[in-house]
């Protein structure tokens, strides 16, 4: 750490910095950047980062081809036909997945299992969506990939927080040993507007929500998203993990149709 070069080791969503020659730290760190970047109690840097600190890695971690993300398809593939696996649900596809998309189910849909995919969540995503708030566009049309009868585009992938194992999943008490909640990637108000927004549009919400905190922003954001359009049709939204949930908040899942899955 001392001379600025860093070593990865990538562990789930902790990085970890070790003595090495791999990458040049000189510049890279700065007060403003989000997740979390640990300090020691005096207030040096340990070199672990968690959840969107990692984005500072980014000019050191070669990227991704598109003939090695085709390939990675191609096997994914593969192996879901061997298995007998018909159906799948790409839970978070990134803007570099929709030409991959486009070409592999252009031609000889027929032998592909049938895929459901959840579009990340952008901000450029929701300037195009509010441009077209009033209009018959669908998502597949909005993200320019084409539907057919084994892909369906309708869902949009929000991350609410991050996990308990690194300290980021967002609590309503502190951590033990650390001043803070966990994260929150979006304020109650921003998660309310585009929840309405997509819910009006007809768009399925998936929220990632690991901590109680978390799932209850969620819950209020899709409540507030039925609330403010009577008689939409229903998109079945869509929450994620929920890790730790209150109690009271049980009910909630039912009284909006939310669909759900648990992790313990």
């Amino acid at each position: 750490m001392a001379d600025g070069k860093i070593l990865i080791r990538k562990v789930k969503q902790l990085i970890k910095f070790e003595g090495g020659n791999e990458g040049d730290l000189t510049g890279l760190w700065h007060e403003d950047a989000k997740g979390i970047i640990e300090k020691s109690e005096n207030g040096e840097l340990t070199g672990v980062l968690y959840d969107a600190a990692l984005a500072l890695l980014r000019p050191f971690v070669p990227r991704n081809t598109y003939e090695n993300i085709g390939q990675a398809f191609d096997a994914a593939i593969q192996t879901m036909v061997s298995e007998g696996i018909t159906t799948y649900m790409d839970a978070c596809v990134k803007p570099y997945l929709f030409e991959v998309y486009n070409t592999k189910y252009a031609t000889n849909a027929d032998g592909l299992p049938r895929g459901f995919l959840s579009i990340a969540f952008t901000h450029e995503l929701i300037k195009k969506i509010t441009l077209e708030a009033n209009s018959k566009t669908s998502l597949s049309e909005i993200v320019k990939i084409s539907e057919n009868s084994k892909l369906t585009v309708n869902t949009v992938k929000f991350f609410m927080d991050g996990v308990y194992e690194d300290k980021t999943a967002y609590t309503h008490h502190h951590y033990c040993c650390v001043d803070h909640h966990g994260l929150k990637h979006f304020d109650e108000k921003e998660l309310n507007h585009f929840a309405a927004l997509l819910h009006k549009k007809g768009i399925r919400c998936h929220i990632h929500a690991i901590g109680e905190q978390a799932v209850r922003m969620a819950l209020d954001a899709l409540e507030n998203a039925h609330e403010q359009n009577p008689g939409t049709p229903d998109p079945r939204h869509y929450i994620a993990h929920n890790q730790v949930v209150r109690e009271v908040d049980y009910g909630r899942f039912l009284k909006y149709n939310i669909l759900l899955s648990l992790i313990s």
